[in-house]
């Protein structure tokens, strides 16, 4: 079904947006770079598989210059805070909504950049992680409505492509986020957002092993001085 819409209008307004943000916000200028970018009517909105980024023409068609940078700088942040890799067996609908919750408190805090109308917000939660939001948002009633539901299950299929593995994603956004540090650092207007900052580190941060981490507490090493030693009983100081 055809909407009528120019899409190559529409892909050049993206491409002036790309520009836009290279001047303003290097840093999410890089990491646009990283997302390839599809145009295509079988998303009602916006949506990303954490990989890559898919626009309906008619839904960015009346956006403002404004609103077409926050909506893709939006997308952007799921994909590089790996928010679709990161959501497991969680309920699909609420990571969305938490994840839409603090990807929102982040742009909020950015000049140049403004939310399209109907932008999940909540003043009181954005501040924390997602796992946080989603746990709060489970014990709530009522949930806040959202018109984005913009991220795919891994290896699911959104538009014309096709979503990459756990792993694979991860390795390709922390390599991302290494090239957009360095290009940022490199750029007049290179100050990275403290906050935006933080959270790409926690993505990134090496996971430990808690079973590793449980296994050197309870088990006894050969540098161990905590147990019965033989040699000193006849010190009688054991």
């Amino acid at each position: 079904m055809t909407t009528g819409v120019d899409e190559a209008l529409q892909a050049r307004r993206i491409s002036a947006s790309q520009m836009r943000l290279a001047a303003s916000h290097p840093f999410f200028a890089v990491l646009m770079m990283m997302a390839p970018i599809r145009m295509t009517e079988s998303v009602a909105t916006a949506a990303t598989d954490g990989e890559s980024l898919f626009f309906s023409p008619a839904f960015i068609a009346p956006l403002t210059a404004a609103e077409l940078d926050g909506l893709i700088v939006h997308e952007v942040l799921h994909c590089a805070l790996m928010h679709v890799p990161r959501r497991r067996g969680r309920d699909c609908l609420l990571w969305n909504i938490a994840a839409d919750i603090h990807v929102n408190g982040l742009i909020r805090r950015e000049a140049h950049l403004k939310l399209p109308s109907g932008a999940v917000i909540d003043a009181s939660l954005e501040h924390l992680a997602v796992e946080e939001i989603y746990e709060i948002l489970r014990s709530r009633e009522q949930l806040p409505e959202i018109a984005l539901l913009d991220l795919a299950p891994v290896g699911a299929r959104v538009g014309d492509g096709s979503g990459a593995s756990d792993v694979a994603l991860e390795a390709h956004w922390r390599s991302a986020i290494s090239r957009a540090v360095a290009a940022s650092a490199l750029a007049s207007q290179g100050k990275i957002p403290a906050g935006i900052l933080r959270e790409f580190r926690a993505a990134c941060e090496p996971r430990i092993d808690w079973r590793s981490q449980l296994w050197r507490w309870l088990v006894r090493t050969p540098d161990d001085y905590q147990g019965f030693d033989r040699r000193l009983v006849w010190h009688r100081v054991c």
